[in-house]
């Protein structure tokens, strides 16, 4: 019965350093985009995703139409970006950000201030 005991906690001890050693952290961002669905806005945030690599982004611009002023926003995994922070292309009315913490991409303000 003892060396059964100790042969018991060695087994449960292997199993939780297993699943320990064995998770991968996936990055979780929400994803939407207002081009394509119209479902994306400062209100409306999308679908929680799981981004294995890269950093979630958030981007919104506005431009005029025919006297027509349309908003896009874009929430998403990004692979490619090359810094933390948020920007703006002024000529093309574009403010995005880039963070490094799960869902930080809700909000500019959230991704402006996302810590891992």
């Amino acid at each position: 019965p003892r060396c059964q005991q100790f042969t018991m906690r060695g087994l449960f001890l292997f199993v939780a350093l297993t699943a320990c050693f064995s998770y991968t952290y996936a990055l979780s961002c929400y994803d939407c985009n207002s081009a394509d669905n119209g479902e994306c806005d400062d209100d409306f945030v999308g679908d929680v995703v799981h981004c294995p690599t890269g950093k979630c982004a958030i981007h919104f611009t506005n431009f005029e139409i025919d006297g027509v002023t349309e908003e896009v926003w874009y929430r998403f995994c990004d692979d490619q970006a090359e810094f933390t922070g948020c920007s703006t292309i002024m000529i093309h009315n574009m403010f995005y950000c880039y963070c490094d913490g799960d869902l930080c991409n809700q909000s500019f303000d959230t991704a402006q201030n996302s810590k891992k």
